[in-house]
């Protein structure tokens, strides 16, 4: 592959997941050692990085959508540690939903 850019990040990121246009990166990071994972959004070309979601119990492994306007994650809730899927428009993570699953 081809050098992008050089991210500079105060966080511990273990999930990274690359933009269809290669312009960004989403992140699934930890500021604390041991504490929970956020998304994080990072440009590839300037290495500026933001926080996208704020989550007590933890969000992470971002995956973007085939046209590169939304991001997947899991979030986790309550002690067990089960996670539900949720989707944000990085341009505004305010409006995070979750994606509804059919089971059965």
């Amino acid at each position: 592959g081809r050098r992008l850019g050089k991210l500079s990040l105060p966080a511990t990121c273990v999930d990274i997941a690359l933009s269809p246009d290669d312009h960004y990166v989403a992140l699934g990071c930890r500021e604390a050692t041991f504490g929970p994972p956020d998304v994080w959004l990072a440009e590839t070309d300037t290495g500026h990085a933001r926080r996208l979601t704020t989550n007590p119990s933890g969000d992470g492994g971002p995956v973007w959508s085939p046209e590169g306007k939304s991001i997947f994650y899991a979030r986790s809730r309550g002690v067990r540690m089960e996670s539900d899927i949720y989707i944000l428009n990085p341009a505004s993570p305010q409006d995070t939903r979750p994606v509804p699953l059919q089971t059965g």
